[in-house]
């Protein structure tokens, strides 16, 4: 299949944002809550209440003519040899004349790019990885990953307890979002800008994978939690908002997933970040924030659930949380970073093949495809996420000072959290124990405040009034 655009400039999930400094408006509390809410704000809002999303003419259309030319061909399409001929085609694409960079985690989707690289004879790829420790078994895998292929790994090791990232992130990210993970992020890009030293470079990050190819098997579990009796979620979703959320382990799990299935459709239930809205903030706007998220799922891939799914699951969580994270950075050291997962076709043929064969097991065209380089048991190990295990990074005095700036009267979330529940959730609290759900959402109001607060640009007061 030929594919005329290479780039993701035109496509909806495209991730990159330029960053804009607004003075003397008001936050916008539609995209606070989505940020608490979702992780991120969604294409139709921006962080200001009085500006507008920039209008791109064509490109709902652009993408339901490439969603479309995949799913005409299903009958006759091997997902495998056409996804191994999209990436080889992007990264040749993305890389000619520059040293590709890999931010290498020795999963899946880095170590598929990787050994794509290989393919494509780029013996110069570089890839950096950054470790908690001796024994973090990312980082073991990771060594094994590079060893098997013969490619240069570059290590960096985390302090564990850096926040910088808090310090200017109005200045740094076009976008405030809640990702733990931003911390680690930072320092990762922050090594990776010290490599460069002036040899022409693109970092290559694989965000998007998962999204476009992870989702089907997820998707329909929730699909059938959501098409059971309204009682199988509503009663437990209430005892969660209730108090169930001060559980922990398993019956935690199954009020938090509960809440979300009962108070979202399942494409927004599945990115949700939280189900703490309305306990420890509002959610005034999440009937218009459910319709507009809605319309534009259904605008790009028709009424199935499945590519709906995926399709709010790129747009959102992986351009406009996940690749901001590495995007901002980037942008602050004058580097370049590429998304061959969303800055291609590739995206399209995710959304397609999920919506034709939503039971296939997650991104099984790329194991294949890496089934001939490396063990089972390095492709099909179980990740750990991208932060501190022992997480001295919520115990660090600059994070705790962050957070009470979030929670004070001057804060641009003053009036739409609940200040102090909060304080008691973190006073009467071991915050590395908490559930994930409840530590990222502690991140997302730190970052979230200090965003605003640093994107008001100099001697600009920051304002509070909001509509």
């Amino acid at each position: 299949m030929d594919h005329a655009r290479s780039d993701g400039s035109m496509r909806p999930w495209s991730p990159h944002l330029s960053l804009s400094t607004a003075r003397g408006v008001s936050p916008s509390v539609a995209a606070i809550e989505a940020v608490l809410t979702l992780g991120g704000m969604p294409t139709h809002l921006v962080p200001w209440q009085e500006t507008s999303p920039t209008p791109t003419p064509g490109v709902f259309e652009a993408a339901r003519t490439e969603i479309a030319a995949f799913w005409h061909a299903r009958e006759h399409l091997d997902i495998r040899k056409e996804g191994v001929r999209l990436l080889e085609q992007t990264l040749s694409t993305m890389t000619e004349s520059r040293r590709p960079i890999v931010l290498f985690s020795g999963g899946i989707d880095s170590s598929l790019i990787a050994s794509t690289l290989r393919d494509l004879g780029r013996r110069d790829t570089l890839l950096v990885h950054l470790s908690f420790g001796a024994q973090d078994p990312e980082t073991l895998a990771a060594r094994s990953v590079a060893s098997t292929l013969g490619m240069e790994l570059h290590e960096l090791r985390s302090t564990g307890s850096g926040v910088s990232c808090l310090e200017q992130p109005g200045t740094v990210y076009p976008i405030p979002f809640g990702d733990i993970s931003t911390s680690p992020t930072a320092e990762l890009m922050q090594g990776v800008a010290h490599l460069v030293d002036g040899i022409p470079t693109v970092i290559i990050d694989g965000t998007g994978a998962d999204g476009a190819f992870g989702l089907g098997a997820k998707i329909a579990t929730f699909q059938r939690l959501a098409s059971a009796p309204g009682w199988v979620s509503s009663a437990p979703g209430a005892a969660y908002r209730w108090g169930l959320w001060r559980a922990k382990g398993d019956l935690e799990y199954r009020g938090r997933i509960a809440r979300r299935i009962s108070e979202f459709p399942v494409p927004l239930a599945l990115i949700a970040q939280t189900s703490l809205f309305h306990v420890m903030f509002r959610d005034d706007h999440r009937a218009s924030l459910t319709r507009d998220m809605t319309n534009t799922a259904v605008d790009i891939a028709d009424a199935n659930v499945y590519a709906q799914a995926v399709v709010t699951d790129l747009m959102l969580t992986c351009a406009r949380v996940f690749a901001q994270k590495t995007l901002g950075p980037a942008s602050r050291h004058g580097l370049s970073v590429v998304y061959p997962f969303l800055d291609s076709p590739l995206a399209a043929l995710g959304i397609a093949s999920t919506k034709a064969n939503p039971n296939t097991p997650p991104k099984r065209w790329m194991k294949d495809a890496l089934s001939t380089r490396l063990s089972s048991s390095l492709i099909n190990r179980r990740k750990s996420g991208f932060i501190d295990p022992g997480g001295s990074m919520l115990r660090t005095a600059p994070f705790r000072a962050a957070l009470e700036d979030a929670l004070s009267a001057d804060s641009a979330l003053n009036g739409i959290v609940n200040a102090a529940r909060l304080r008691r959730l973190v006073n009467h609290s071991s915050l590395s124990t908490l559930p994930h759900g409840h530590t990222n959402l502690l991140w997302s109001l730190a970052f979230t405040d200090r965003w605003y607060r640093t994107n008001c640009g100099p001697n600009e007061p920051q304002q509070t009034a909001r509509a």
